[in-house]
């Protein structure tokens, strides 16, 4: 087998720019039960730009979308929160895109403001949400995902 590749020339963005260098909240998340919420609230979402409002509710994370023809949806997920509360807007298949490769138990999601862009990491060595968000546990070296939020309107 023979691969032959071309660079490409040019000037590209430096995409570290856009990624957060700290967070002021960090929820900690058990993948599946993010998954399967956002899997049903996506539904109703698709019938506007696909918009998942996340926001933070003591130790709940409350997962919202609207739709004027199919109604609302509301879901929940308890979490571990680091930080005020959190209200987020994002594309619900981005998140369902990300989340379907995570292979781990508990997640990482660090933001900074509504509309700056959210860093989730994938947590390993973790058997509980309090074992994931007290350092019990540790972060994939070097893999994180870079989440753009959505306006709230």
């Amino acid at each position: 087998i023979q691969i032959i590749a071309r660079l490409i020339e040019g000037q590209f963005p430096n995409y570290q720019r856009v990624i957060p260098n700290d967070h002021q909240k960090r929820l900690t998340i058990p993948v599946s039960e993010l998954q399967r919420a956002v899997r049903r609230a996506s539904i109703v979402a698709r019938e506007n730009a696909n918009r998942i409002i996340v926001r933070t509710d003591d130790d709940k994370l409350v997962l919202t979308a609207e739709s004027q023809i199919v109604g609302n949806a509301r879901e929940e997920v308890p979490i571990t929160r680091e930080g005020d509360d959190v209200e987020i807007a994002f594309n619900a298949r981005y998140l369902l895109d990300l989340l379907d490769v995570m292979d781990t138990e508990f997640l990482h999601l660090e933001l900074t403001e509504a509309l700056k862009p959210g860093i989730v990491r994938p947590v390993i060595n973790a058997k509980t949400e309090e074992e994931a968000a007290d350092g019990g546990s540790t972060l994939v070296p070097d893999y994180l995902c870079v989440l753009m939020p959505m306006q709230i309107v």
